[in-house]
C-alpha cells in the first residue's frame, strides 16, 4: 500500500504543478488564453522546461516515499506519465 501511495503522491505533484504553472503563466498574460494555441516556439520551450523539473521532482518525491526499490517507483511514475500524456 505504500508504494501505491508513493507513486500516487508523485503523480498528485507532477499534476498541480504542472496545472497551477500553467494557470499561473495564463494569468499573467505570458501564455495565451487557454482555448488558442501557442504559436511562440520560446513559450513551448518555457512549458517543456518547467514540465521537465516538476516531473522530476515528483519522480523524487516517489522515490523517496517508496518503502523499498525507489528506483523502480519513479520509474513506473515514468511509465505512467508518458502513458497519460501520449
Amino acid at each position: 500500500m505504500r508504494s501505491v501511495l508513493a507513486v500516487l503522491a508523485g503523480l498528485v505533484f507532477i499534476f498541480a504543478t504542472h496545472l497551477g504553472t500553467d494557470e499561473l503563466l495564463h494569468v499573467f498574460g505570458v501564455f495565451p488564453p487557454w482555448n488558442q494555441p501557442m504559436h511562440d516556439p520560446a513559450l513551448n520551450l518555457l512549458a517543456l522546461g518547467y514540465r521537465v523539473v516538476f516531473s522530476i521532482l515528483g519522480c523524487a518525491l516517489a522515490a523517496r516515499l517508496a518503502p523499498r526499490a525507489p528506483f523502480r517507483h519513479a520509474e513506473f511514475l515514468g511509465i505512467i506519465g508518458a502513458v497519460l500524456s501520449g
